[in-house]
């Protein structure tokens, strides 16, 4: 038989034994969300537009920041500063009426403290143009963003940042329904996205 100061011993290890697995589950989850998130995106964009159309490269302003007006396409524009839904901006609603096929630059400001890979997902309505630092990320120029509505898993791209202020900018050439961004930070992989 087992007396009552064996089962406090037993109940004791059993005890310890399992916070010592908790405090490694919270390490490991710490550690994993600190290199998940440790860029942080500005809660207020910048958007520039309409235009009637993208240069087919970015505008040298944009390289190296965000401007207080923008002259691309033979038009300069002021900065309308915007604060995204849930990633989402939409173009009808900044400007009060639909610009069906023209072109906006939506600018968005991330902080890295030290330099990392910075994994995000746009999907737009209907065509994007992708920069970080003036350097280019990716495009639907060729096949517009496929899916309709968008989604910010729609397309996923993975991108150096640089220690301090980045700049990613979505050149974004509106469809004809919605004229929108949808933008998300380490998006999951959208099974029903067709590619």
């Amino acid at each position: 038989t087992v007396g009552p100061l064996n089962r406090n011993m037993m109940n004791r290890n059993k005890v310890i034994k399992e916070m010592s697995f908790l405090c490694r589950f919270l390490m490991v989850l710490t550690i994993s969300c600190s290199l998940l998130h440790a860029a942080e995106v500005s809660k207020e964009w910048t958007v520039f537009g309409p235009y009637s159309s993208l240069e087919h490269m970015l505008p040298a302003p944009l390289a190296k920041g965000i401007p207080d007006s923008l002259r691309a396409a033979r038009v300069s524009r002021k900065a309308v500063k915007v604060k995204p839904v849930n990633g989402k901006v939409d173009m009808e609603k900044i400007y009060g009426k639909k610009y069906t096929r023209k072109g906006f630059y939506i600018c968005i400001p991330i902080t890295s403290a030290k330099g990392e890979k910075f994994r995000f997902g746009a999907g737009a309505d209907w065509w994007m143009d992708i920069y970080l630092n003036g350097k280019g990320v990716g495009d639907t120029l060729a096949d517009g963003n496929i899916n309709h509505p968008p989604t910010g898993s729609d397309h996923i791209f993975t991108a150096d940042l640089r220690p301090g202020t980045n700049y990613l900018v979505i050149g974004l050439i509106g469809g004809v329904g919605l004229q929108q961004l949808i933008f998300s930070e380490n998006p999951k992989v959208n099974p029903a996205v067709k590619k």
